[in-house]
């Protein structure tokens, strides 16, 4: 059975820092375009997931873009580990 982290997304690295290129735990390429620090709607907590971009995903038929988001930390989603995940700066 697979064990989750129990710590806070507040308690983790910062591993995306801005617009770029960055290397997810599969070794794809993913693009970070945008980081939001406030939420476009008023009265709305600040977005969890605030980076946004795509990651790449090429074979040798075809390329393709997955659009996604990302905390700060690097993580896809809120719960474990992630083929996704964000986990250096290319």
């Amino acid at each position: 059975m697979k064990t989750y982290p129990t710590g806070a997304f507040s308690d983790m690295p910062t591993i995306i820092d801005g617009p770029g290129r960055y290397i997810t735990r599969k070794g794809k390429v993913a693009h970070v375009d945008r980081i939001r620090t406030t939420n476009s709607a008023p009265g709305l907590p600040p977005s969890t997931f605030a980076a946004t971009g795509h990651v790449e995903h090429v074979t040798t038929r075809s390329k393709r873009q997955e659009y996604t988001s990302w905390h700060v930390s690097g993580r896809n989603v809120a719960k474990g580990e992630h083929s996704n995940d964000i986990v250096r700066k290319d």
